[in-house]
């Protein structure tokens, strides 16, 4: 079985929201589930900071969303607003 999961997180940065995301993840993962995790865009600057999972993660799935921009994740001190 297939599952998505589609949010505004950045697995880049350890916050609350993106453990929660990559923990779901990786359960589904080993119960036998084909998991793809939706992120919300890797601010310019970060792209080497994307890391290897045991799921499949597309970090730029949404693009356009305001709080993955390098400004809001700079003036929330790389807090992400997953």
């Amino acid at each position: 079985m297939k599952l998505a999961i589609v949010g505004s997180m950045n697995l880049e940065f350890a916050g609350g929201g993106e453990a929660n995301a990559r923990d779901i993840a990786e359960l589904f993962v080993r119960q036998g589930y084909d998991v793809t995790l939706f992120g919300a865009g890797i601010p310019k600057g970060y792209e080497t900071k994307a890391g290897k999972y045991s799921f499949n993660y597309v970090p730029d799935a949404f693009t356009f969303d305001i709080m993955a921009t390098g400004p809001v994740l700079k003036i929330s001190h790389i807090l992400s607003m997953g």
